[in-house]
């Protein structure tokens, strides 16, 4: 099963600001789905969409990219 993501976890996997996930949703096709008033995103279909690798989480995720990178730290994101 994959995991749903908020708009706060997308950005962080594009490395982008909510802002610009906001506006590939409306304008680039970012897949989405509606859960009642909340927007959630689909883990697979992004990594899909975006042209990223699938990854395996086992549970012991410190979210880095697995070469001592610290995710969200040291880069700019990017506003579309």
């Amino acid at each position: 099963m994959t995991q749903l993501l908020s708009k706060a976890d997308v950005a962080k996997m594009l490395g982008c600001c909510p802002r610009s996930v906001d506006n590939l949703r409306a304008t680039s096709g970012l897949p989405f789905h509606n859960i009642g008033r909340l927007v959630r995103f689909d883990e697979a279909e992004v990594r899909n969409w975006a042209g990223l690798p699938m990854t395996v989480n086992d549970g012991n995720d410190s979210g880095g990219d697995g070469n001592g990178h610290e995710a969200g730290k040291g880069g700019q994101q990017k506003c579309f």
